[in-house]
């Protein structure tokens, strides 16, 4: 082979490779660009089905009827996502978002005799259950609330948490109260100690106004009321003339309310 003819081939050859080169990038263009439209598509539908679920995306209310059996559902499709290695971050963060809503949704109506959250409507005037306690509050309702609240949604759930710790903490504030006042015996030299003990309650019961825990206050006020009554009028006490119950009906509103008519 003449010295022009191996040159005629050795250039053939870089021709040919720089070829092959050239289709496997444009070959692998291709599948990069299908791969990424692949991804786009799962995506998209990923987010559909999650989008439907929201009564709309500005104020971030769920629908009323979504169930954990629609979150197992695309908890199960995103999971085949993630073994062909297409399920993204912000595909988790938006199904974990959703998850979120519907448990805090979930908790903070378990706290109400009914929901108070239903779709996109938020009802009031609800009585709370019978045995809502502060301290179930604050291990299953607290973890739920929102630190950085980006919605109206969000916002709710936070208001409801804080509104049921504010009321159950001052119920059981002024119940404590009442209760302490059991050891103080309804007679004179005790009339101020018993005053002070019951404004402290008065105060903590001005902050509740839920109708189930104010039946419960208002019920363990009077029955302590009557027995204040009963031990006063068994006395030979004065009611209109002795200093220390005028002021210790100065000191308490409701001792007042009790003998301004005696």
């Amino acid at each position: 082979m003449t010295r022009k003819a191996k040159i005629l081939v050795s250039f053939a050859c870089i021709v040919l490779i720089a070829v092959i080169i050239q289709l496997g990038l444009f070959f692998y263009s291709q599948y990069q660009v299908k791969n990424i439209h692949r991804q786009e598509a799962y995506a998209n539908e990923v987010y559909q089905q999650i989008d439907v679920f929201f009564v709309d995306r500005q104020s971030g209310f769920i629908v009323e009827d979504l169930t954990e059996d629609d979150l197992v559902n695309i908890q199960s499709f995103m999971s085949e996502l993630e073994e062909s290695m297409v399920l993204s971050p912000k595909q988790i963060s938006a199904y974990n978002d959703l998850h979120r809503r519907y448990f805090a949704r979930r908790e903070v109506n378990s706290m109400y005799v009914e929901p108070v959250i239903i779709g996109g409507l938020v009802k009031g005037n609800i009585p709370f259950i019978d045995n809502i306690e502060h301290s179930l509050l604050q291990q299953e309702a607290e973890p739920y609330r929102f630190e950085e609240p980006e919605d109206y949604y969000q916002e709710t759930i936070n208001l409801l948490i804080d509104d049921g710790l504010s009321q159950t903490l001052n119920y059981e504030l002024a119940l404590s109260k009442l209760n302490n006042l059991g050891f103080i015996p309804i007679e004179l030299g005790y009339f101020e100690a018993i005053a002070r003990g019951l404004k402290e309650a008065e105060e903590a019961y001005a902050l509740v106004y839920n109708q189930t825990l104010v039946n419960k206050l208002n019920e363990a006020f009077q029955t302590y009321a009557i027995s204040v009554v009963k031990a006063v009028n068994a006395s030979d006490i004065d009611i209109l003339n002795n200093q220390e119950l005028k002021n210790a009906m100065e000191i308490s509103p409701y001792l007042k309310r009790l003998f301004a008519s005696e």
